[in-house]
């Protein structure tokens, strides 16, 4: 898809003139963005259960910090 998109966005830019390194940084916020709102919709799946040992969920906890 992030191929067809930017096709599409080269076709629909050449017709502005626009600083490439704006569009640059314009299409790198939209895949944080989206990348965030992945994480949004993991971390509103996530269920504390208390029966797992505190080292366990410690490190369940982190793995989803660290993406």
């Amino acid at each position: 898809m992030r191929v067809l998109l930017q096709v599409d966005e080269a076709a629909v830019l050449k017709h502005f003139d626009w600083p490439e390194a704006k569009v640059d940084a314009l299409r790198e916020a939209t895949f944080e963005y989206l990348d965030l709102m992945k994480l949004q919709e993991e971390l509103s799946l996530f269920e504390d259960k208390p029966e797992l040992p505190c080292e366990e969920a410690l490190k369940k906890i982190l793995t989803t910090l660290e993406k």
